[in-house]
């Protein structure tokens, strides 16, 4: 739907009358919150590197006036409030942890900065990435941006000195994303540090994911759940200052998921004023629409059908000197009427291999079926269950074993051969058996399962004594309905 959105917004002309939302929550619904992070910039040449406040003042003109206007765009939306760049701050301020985490980043940050003009380079990276944790644990990159990147800046510094340009670039690039209109004075630095600086400003500029490289899913979803928020919106300016670019993508956190990001141009500010607004139109008509859906509860799946490989090892194996092993094919259907109940029925075919030392005389194939009843527990991804049931196999070969030479070497009939176990077919055995698994549905089209149980023979005490205690597990996928 987000993909769908901003092509819309795409191909719209500047003369398309503006979506208008739809009215399709009831009055009894809450209403969401929408957060609109400070806009950055990213448009800053490597021509600039050493501007000055007074050459960028141009750029920076830019950011305070599109955070205005995003702002005003996305304010009053019905169902929806919106929590400007000022309240996200105020709110993350307000953390229990905030003002002790920036006081100890703070004081990390003074110790490496002192290390480094000691020349105690590695001791000054120990303080200086234990600093920007402490920032980050607070998602100073929205509150003290200008502190993280600071820290950026000497862990850069630091890594350079230990020759560590791979680690300096990395630092760098974060420092230019967190504060691009930092000035770099000329001269101040050694050529090889201005030289990192240049290529890592170059890097950041040429990226064409740029916002979410700023703001990776995993920290804008932690940050929707401190902000409790439904959406959040990101924006940088991008560009030269004579065609100035908006780029702006969205995070629903209901759907942990980015929207397509959109790209304005700034040349034309009223068409950029109206493109935004017909964006921020079409955005709120798919909120309320994905909010109106979340609320009719889909239709809970209460039956399962999977395809299963399956292993056996017979515990139970009296005239063999070795584990029997019997791989197969297996058939699950379960039904859970209510959320804990678990019903099943099962068909298994498999073939028992002859063992290594050749007890085994012959492979054997058996089908096997069970029916029961259990308890599950877990969402519509992941669920546990525990099962037991009836069951019955039908052996459709002879069954012969021996660890008698005599009997290999001269053949079962032979008068020589007298630890002989034979059992013809077919021969039917009944007894119960036990499961547990657990079912992983990454869509509601399919699943994959895995299982484990063992089943006991009771029913033919003179093949069971002798082979019995299949213990089993399966790995297979299925379809839920």
């Amino acid at each position: 739907m987000a993909a769908i959105t901003w092509l819309i917004v795409a191909i719209a002309g500047t003369g398309t009358a503006e979506a208008q939302p739809v009215e399709a929550i009831p009055t009894a619904w809450r209403t969401s919150q929408v957060a609109v992070l400070p806009v950055g910039y990213y448009g800053r040449s490597i021509d600039t590197l050493f501007a000055t406040k007074a050459e960028l003042a141009e750029s920076l003109g830019l950011l305070k006036r599109w955070q205005r206007t995003i702002e005003d765009t996305f304010q009053g939306r019905d169902r929806f409030t919106m929590v400007d760049a000022k309240a996200v701050s105020a709110r993350l301020r307000g953390l229990p942890d905030f003002n002790r985490a920036v006081d100890l980043a703070n004081d990390r940050l003074s110790l490496g900065i002192e290390r480094y003009n000691e020349l105690k380079a590695k001791a000054a990276v120990g303080h200086l990435k234990r600093a920007v944790e402490l920032y980050r644990s607070v998602h100073a990159e929205i509150v003290e941006p200008k502190q993280l990147a600071k820290a950026k800046l000497y862990l850069g510094l630091a890594y350079m000195e230990q020759q560590q340009a791979g680690q300096a670039h990395l630092a760098f690039r974060d420092m230019w994303r967190l504060e691009p209109t930092m000035t770099v004075v000329s001269g101040y630095y050694p050529v090889a540090v201005q030289r990192a600086l240049r290529t890592a400003l170059l890097d950041v500029a040429a990226q064409s994911d740029k916002l979410t490289r700023a703001y990776p899913r995993k920290r804008i979803a932690a940050l929707a759940k401190l902000l409790k928020v439904k959406s959040v919106v990101i924006a940088a300016v991008d560009g030269p200052v004579t065609e100035p670019l908006l780029r702006l993508v969205t995070y629903d956190a209901d759907d942990t998921r980015f929207g397509s990001p959109l790209t304005i141009g700034l040349t034309d500010q009223k068409q950029a004023t109206d493109a935004l607004d017909r964006a921020a139109s079409v955005w709120h008509t798919c909120a309320l629409t994905a909010i109106g859906s979340k609320g009719r509860r889909r239709k809970r799946q209460r039956w399962f059908v999977d395809l299963s490989y399956s292993h056996s090892l017979w515990l139970t194996h009296r005239r063999t000197r070795d584990i029997l092993q019997s791989p197969g094919a297996q058939i699950t259907v379960a039904h859970e009427p209510t959320a804990g109940l678990h019903l099943y029925g099962r068909i298994l075919q498999q073939a028992t291999l002859r063992d290594p030392q050749g007890d085994l005389l012959d492979v054997f194939v058996t089908s096997h079926a069970s029916l029961g009843a259990g308890l599950a527990v877990g969402s519509r991804k992941f669920r546990f269950f525990a099962r037991a049931g009836l069951a019955a196999a039908l052996s459709l070969s002879s069954v012969r074993m021996t660890t008698d030479v005599d009997c290999k070497h001269f053949g079962a009939g032979h008068p020589r051969c007298g630890q002989l176990f034979s059992a013809p077919a077919p021969g039917l055995w009944f007894g119960l058996e036990t499961t547990l698994g657990f079912r992983w549905a990454p869509t509601r089209g399919w699943y994959t399962t895995m299982t484990a149980g063992m089943t006991s023979y009771v029913a033919d005490p003179e093949l069971t004594s002798e082979l019995n205690f299949p213990l089993h597990a399966t790995i297979g996928f299925g379809v839920p309905f």
